[in-house]
């Protein structure tokens, strides 16, 4: 097989094992030894930077490219901003005035501070229990910059109901939220944007599990799918890999020739 030279990587349930909240030892020796052959190891998350960093990955890998917030922000190996999709104040405040009226609590993610708009419920406690992730204030809305957008509600919640706002995308996550993107913004289209950006190739490999990740291994030249994932991820991707918790990343990595 002519092995892809650039990797793309989903941080939870993929790198990261959400029962430890830790990425094994033996995926970051095997990430390690593929940069030292010139490979180039990226991230492919919808975690903020803040997040990211929040869980010390950045020391343990020399990554490539972070695709963040699912596609909203790339960053190149020293962090720089290569693109940064905001979203308008408008459209925030549509999706506040929907969710208001709905009885639904939304993350506002923003680089002048995070903001809970509406209670905290169950439904966020759970979503933010699952992905270890802080609460943040409860405010108002202020037209502060906004990156990122998550709304919290049970998982069979039809997020239709927000289909006639313009200019957002909306994917259910693994547990009682969804998120929300610019529309047109996706870990795929932001992983060709960032190979372009910094004139690499663009035959790569995607690792990923949820449903965020579904466009992206349906796209990607050869794609991978976790054991322990969504079955719609499964179903696109190429390849099925072990379980993160049982070593499935190395696993699949040696199946497929590069260690």
């Amino acid at each position: 097989m002519n092995l892809p030279r650039m990797l793309f990587f989903d941080i939870d349930n993929t790198l990261l094992d959400t029962l430890t909240h830790t990425i094994p030892s033996t995926t970051v020796e095997a990430l390690n030894q593929l940069h030292q052959r010139g490979y180039g190891i990226c991230i492919a998350t919808g975690r903020s930077l803040e997040l990211v960093r929040s869980l010390n990955i950045e020391s343990l890998v020399p990554w490539t490219l972070y695709i963040l917030n699912n596609g909203q922000m790339i960053l190149d190996h020293n962090q720089n901003i290569l693109r940064w999709h905001l979203f308008t104040s408008q459209t925030v405040k549509a999706v506040l005035d929907r969710a208001k009226k709905l009885s639904i609590t939304v993350f506002l993610g923003s680089p002048d501070g995070d903001l809970l708009v509406g209670p905290v419920n169950d439904y966020v406690t759970t979503a933010n229990g699952f992905f270890k992730e802080p609460i943040p204030a409860q405010g108002q809305y202020d037209d502060r910059r906004v990156d990122k957008i998550i709304l919290y509600e049970d998982k069979a919640f039809d997020w239709s109901v927000f289909s006639d706002i313009e200019g957002i995308d909306i994917h259910q996550t693994m547990t009682t939220s969804a998120d929300t993107v610019v529309a047109g913004v996706s870990k795929h289209a932001s992983i060709q944007e960032g190979l372009t950006l910094m004139n690499l190739p663009d035959y790569y490999i995607a690792f990923g599990d949820s449903l965020n990740d579904v466009e992206m291994l349906t796209h990607a030249p050869i794609s991978v799918a976790m054991a322990n994932g969504v079955d719609e991820a499964k179903r696109v991707a190429h390849y099925i890999a072990q379980p993160v918790h049982d070593d499935g990343i190395v696993k699949m990595l040696n199946q497929l020739g590069y260690l």
